[in-house]
This record gives C-alpha cells, structure tokens and sequence, in this order.
C-alpha cells in the first residue's frame, strides 16, 4: 500500500546586483562609475539577522558589501548545516529538514551571520487516494482514516503494470478517447454551490513517449469536452490559459510526480513536478477549474490523449504551497 494518510506541510534569487548598484547609485553613496573591484571590505549590510521556513520553502536574502562600490563577488555565503538549510551565493535560503544552523556571509575576516530555523509544516489529511495495487480491482481507493474511498472508473483499455518500484503497481491507459480515469474526488461542496474550487490532486505518471500530447486533467465529467492540462509532445505542461511551462521538461520513461493545485477565491493556479515550482499564482479563468462530483484523467475530445501510465492519483480539498508541495515530494521519496 502506497497511501499517505496524512503529510507534513506549512515562502522569494534576490536581484542582489540592481539593489547593490542602485544602493551604489544613490546621492548618499559612491556613484556606480565609482565602482572599484580592489576596494577593501569593511562591513557587509544584510537585512535580517534570523530567519525561520518551513520544510521546502525558500527565501532571498538582501546584503551587499560595505563600501558600496566594493565588489559583491567577493561575498560568499556558507551553511554550517547543509542538511537543515542551503544558501547560495546570492543569498538564496532553501530549507531541508527540521532543525537549526547558521548561514554566513563573509569576505576574509569580515563577516554577518544569520540564525536560521526550519520547522516541519502542520500536517494535512488527504482526501483521497488510489494506489492501483490491487490488479483484481484497479477501481479500489484506499482507505482513510478508517473510511474506504469511492472507487473510481476505469473506462476502456486500462491494464495493470508494474510502477516505480518493486512494491509499486500502476496502471497503463491506452492511447484515444475511448480510454480514460473517471476520479470521484470526494471533497465536499461548499454551502450552496455544485462544484468545487479549492482542490490538489498529484498524479505520479509516466509517459511511455512523446510522440504526441497527453492528457493529465478534464474538469468538464462529459467524455466530449476539452481538456484542462496537457503534456506537450515537447515536454511542457500545461494549457493555453495558464501557460506552457517548462523548467525541466517531461521526459519519456521516467516516473513524475505532478501536483495540481487550485484556489478558487484568487483564481490562482499552481503545479509542482518532483517538488519543484512549475506554475506559479497563475491567474485562471473563473469556473475552467471548478471540480463537478469528478474530473477525467486522459481524456480529450480531440485526439491529444496518447498512452499514459500512473502509479498512484491522490486528492487534497485545499491549495498547497511551495513547501506543502515539496512536504509531498520528501514522503513520495521515502518510500
């Protein structure tokens, strides 16, 4: 059983350069034509003197040298734990693991230091789940907190295979609409609505190859719609009104980890491959990604649904953030 039951969960490179010359530039400071990369070192100004993120968050911090018309790269900052938080030379913190250390700046024997603490983020239920380890009944959702989950539909050619790892099983959903997941999420409707705009869902999938788009979502249940976000034969993802995306692109062959995330008061949109931000406070159409009772997975009306495998689709009834994201990432990986 893959299920997650419940995961930890709780934010950005500071453009330290145009903050330095402009500092440079000011009337009270050296002009930046005063630039001199030989100046001596005399301080270094650093906005904060401690900082605290949760697991998988980040944050810039601003300094630069004093003088201001010193040279910035002659800063360089260190972790005295890398294995609880990173920095790097521009001040960019990334938080690992729950714990303490301490992150300095320094140019010979000048130097600032700042306390950091990272803590684990609250933990958050799931909704829902499927793990496909069943092959006598793909359809079966996991239990949760005692409860068993609505079965999903499996519709057309859907064959059990081997996952990501020898105890993993998945599933392969043959290419063409006639062959998709119908997921009954399970998050309640809000009082007096019909559909629901708060949601994640993760999808751990592999793409057997890019010979053309693949399908992940379709908010509209009816199999003749158009769907919500694609891989593209180019390894971005995405769709149209959100963007096409794609810091790493997807590979054929490999296991993902993919995150949807939706809020629907700021209409914003996220998604998160292996943890990392692909999508970010994308501003969406107001209803496109509402959830009905279900959404499709590998369905489109037009033909840009080619063969996918998954591992395992999973349900959340809130947004999640950069570090509730990475929080998933950090259990997928452990397992």
């Amino acid at each position: 059983m893959k299920q997650m039951k419940a995961i930890f969960f709780g934010k950005g490179l500071s453009i330290l350069l145009f903050a330095w010359l402009l500092l440079a530039g000011c009337e009270s400071n050296p002009s930046i034509d005063s630039y001199d990369r030989n100046a001596a070192i005399t301080d270094i100004y650093v906005d904060i003197s401690s900082l605290s993120l949760e697991v998988g968050a980040s944050q810039n911090i601003t300094f630069w040298p004093l003088p201001a018309n010193a040279d910035i790269m002659k800063l360089a900052w260190t972790s005295a734990d890398p294995a609880v938080a990173t920095v790097d030379r521009w001040g960019r913190v990334t938080a690992v693991k729950a714990g303490t250390t301490a992150l300095t700046v320094s140019s010979g024997t000048v130097s600032k230091t700042v306390s950091m603490t990272v803590t684990n983020p609250p933990t958050v239920p799931l909704t829902a789940s499927w793990s496909f380890d069943d092959p006598s009944n793909l359809a079966k959702a996991d239990v949760i907190d005692g409860k068993q989950g609505t079965p999903m539909g499996l519709i057309g050619n859907i064959v059990p295979i081997d996952g990501p790892s020898a105890t993993d099983k998945a599933i392969r959903i043959a290419a063409g609409g006639a062959n998709y997941l119908k997921v009954f999420h399970g998050i309640p409707f809000p009082q007096g609505k019909d559909y629901v705009e708060d949601w994640s869902i993760l999808i751990v999938f592999r793409l057997p190859d890019l010979n053309g788009w693949h399908t992940i979502l379709q908010t509209d249940i009816t199999p003749a719609g158009d769907a919500d976000f694609f891989i593209r034969d180019n390894g971005l993802i995405g769709v149209g009104t959100l963007g096409y995306v794609g810091p790493q692109p997807i590979e054929a062959g490999k296991w993902y980890h993919l995150i949807l995330s939706r809020k629907g008061s700021s209409k914003t949109f996220y998604s998160y491959v292996n943890g990392k931000t692909y999508h970010d406070n994308v501003q969406t159409d107001a209803s496109r990604f509402n959830l009905l009772e279900a959404f499709l997975v590998s369905q489109d009306e037009d033909g840009e649904d080619q063969a996918i495998e998954i591992a395992e689709i999973a349900v959340w009834d809130q947004l999640l953030t950069e570090s509730q994201a990475y929080a998933v990432e950090l259990t997928l990986q452990s397992r």
